[in-house]
């Protein structure tokens, strides 16, 4: 019969409280939300990736997918069609000198890091983001030598050893 009856809703459960210090009794605890206004700022990438653009609207980017843990350059949109002007030149380096091949899924020029984080992997991963880092540098500065012109982002241009 008990388990057909209703529960009454004034009862209160079995609970024990416990009293202790309040978060701004406690020594060393931050401030109430009120008391202070944080300032949120965007943290720049960890690794320097960019994007440089050309007044006519092109772009090269370095990005990093974790999803398929590489390190790629992006020419314009990524799709085959929308190449670089001089894009046999910039084929070969990044295929001979970089040891870079084309990944249809990040559709851009790709080169694998290695998954884990001992020390050893991450000194062989650092090495892998720095050269295809100068491969993106030197990349957009064959593009600039070629018909499109100077880019508009002044760091590229000082990276790759091109300053106005």
């Amino acid at each position: 019969m008990a388990r057909n009856k209703k529960k009454d809703d004034s009862q209160q459960p079995d609970t024990e409280y416990v009293e202790g210090p309040f978060v701004d009794e406690v020594e060393g605890a931050a401030p109430a939300a009120e008391d202070t206004q944080k300032q949120w700022t965007k943290r720049p990438g960890p690794f320097g990736f960019e994007t440089v653009r050309w007044a006519d609207g092109y772009s090269v980017s370095l990005k990093e997918s974790d999803s398929n843990r590489e390190i790629f350059i992006k020419f314009g949109s990524g799709a085959k069609t929308d190449q670089p002007q001089s894009f046999e030149t910039i084929k070969k380096m990044l295929k001979e000198e970089y040891g870079m091949y084309r990944d249809a899924k990040v559709q851009g020029w790709a080169k694998e890091l290695k998954p884990g984080s001992t020390p050893l992997i991450k000194e062989q991963n650092k090495k892998v983001r720095t050269a295809v880092e100068e491969a993106f540098y030197k990349a957009v500065a064959m593009e600039e030598s070629s018909e499109r012109g100077p880019s508009l982002t002044d760091h590229a241009r000082e990276r790759s050893g091109m300053a106005r």
